[in-house]
């Protein structure tokens, strides 16, 4: 299943995004910077505040596409 936003990828490979509110401000910031329409970034925040790691990962991964891994050939 797609996101609701396929074409903004939000990198999580760094070091810092273990933790939840990390992970919320990253995906919000790349989504402003994307200009998707505040209620959609409200309705973002208010479906992931409050969850672990990995349910704020699920959660952006039904609005964004989410980076995780390291891909072939990089560093």
């Amino acid at each position: 299943m797609l996101p609701k936003y396929p074409h903004i990828q939000v990198d999580m490979r760094r070091d810092d995004t273990h933790h939840p509110l990390v992970l919320l401000a990253q995906v919000r910031r790349t989504m402003q910077r994307a200009q998707v329409p505040n209620t959609d970034i409200e309705r973002f925040l208010t479906e992931a505040i409050g969850g672990s790691t990995e349910e704020v990962l699920r959660t952006a991964q039904r609005w964004v596409t989410v980076i995780r891994e390291h891909r072939k050939g990089e560093t």
